[in-house]
């Protein structure tokens, strides 16, 4: 009997899907070590979901921040970073206020409540995450020293200002 899409299926389409025997044997009879279970827990003290930790993480990276530089920065639309700020302007978590240099930009920062509040719920989950791949022996080091660079390279460059002309005396 065919079960219902999406549940006990590991492949599209309730199909499963077919296993390589040689590479199973090969991995050995205990396979690659385990991770411990590294989703967010949820609970009556968690108070930001997992878009909203990586939102705080991204802003205190980057802070001050443009809303688009943010948004950029998160690979999400203008609208979708404006609705998630709501929220955490609300709770005191983040500022946005009129960038002065052009009054239609709005400028994003982290208020020191909401980096308390990353602190206590993000940080936490990173170490977790960190000595749990570390202790796969995954170099998580190099990793991230990678990660970095790649980041640094894939960053556009501020867009260059024409020199302004000298005043006449």
């Amino acid at each position: 009997m065919r079960e219902p899409d999406g549940v006990g299926h590991a492949g599209r389409g309730g199909q499963e899907r077919d296993r390589d025997p040689e590479a199973a044997e090969a991995q050995g009879a205990d396979g690659p070590p385990a991770l411990p279970d590294l989703r967010r827990r949820s609970g009556p003290d968690r108070r930001l979901s997992d878009s909203q930790l990586r939102l705080l993480g991204t802003l205190e990276e980057i802070q001050p921040a443009t809303q688009h530089r943010l948004a950029e920065a998160l690979a999400l639309s203008d609208p979708a970073v404006s609705r998630a700020l709501r929220p955490l302007e609300a709770e005191g978590y983040v500022a946005v206020d009129v960038d002065p240099a052009h009054r239609r930009r709005r400028l994003v920062t982290l208020t020191p409540a909401g980096q308390a509040a990353f602190l206590a719920e993000g940080k936490p989950l990173e170490e977790e995450f960190r000595a749990a791949l570390l202790a796969a022996g995954f170099p998580y080091e190099q990793y991230l020293a990678d990660t970095h660079r790649l980041a640094a390279l894939l960053t556009p460059a501020p867009p260059r200002r024409a020199a302004a002309a000298p005043e006449p005396d």
